[in-house]
């Protein structure tokens, strides 16, 4: 079993070697097994980049995520901008047109229906690591695609 300190160390190296959170403001703290993240980055990617790298760490047993998003002048971007963004980003990975989204103060949350955890997945992964966003919420539903006898018939 690994140390407080080994783990630490290996999440530090995991953040290190991550371009994504290479240059940013992120501690990490550990105590029996729990990791805790601190910090600021400007980019929500960038936050979600740091919690994979510390769920890649064996040995930890929580990740708990104090890490808050500050966007730089530099990078800050309407909520208008965002909603144009993620409507091209959702368009370009060809998910069901009644998949929307809803922009407030950085937050993406997204709607609709799909027939398959995959457009699920696939909708959340084309929106999250849009610029200027700051969290998804994925309250995209699943509905089952229905195929009777005969369709499964005909399809033969």
């Amino acid at each position: 079993m690994k140390t407080d300190a080994e783990i630490q160390r290996e999440v530090d190296e995991h953040l290190k070697s991550d371009r994504r959170t290479r240059e940013t403001d992120i501690s990490v703290a550990v105590k029996d097994g729990v990791v805790t993240l601190n910090g600021t980055v400007p980019l929500y990617a960038q936050k979600v980049a740091a919690q994979e790298a510390a769920k890649r760490t064996a040995g930890i047993k929580w990740v708990s995520d104090s890490i808050e998003i500050k966007p730089t002048s530099i990078n800050v971007v309407s909520d208008t901008e965002i909603a144009d963004s993620v409507r091209r980003a959702l368009a370009s990975h060809d998910l069901p047109t009644d998949v929307e989204a809803i922009v407030d103060d950085g937050w993406v949350r997204l709607t609709g229906q799909v027939t398959s955890s995959f457009q699920r997945d696939a909708a959340f992964n084309a929106v999250d690591p849009l610029f200027g966003v700051k969290g998804v919420v994925n309250d995209i539903t699943l509905k089952p695609k229905v195929t009777t006898v005969r369709d499964s018939i005909e399809n033969i």
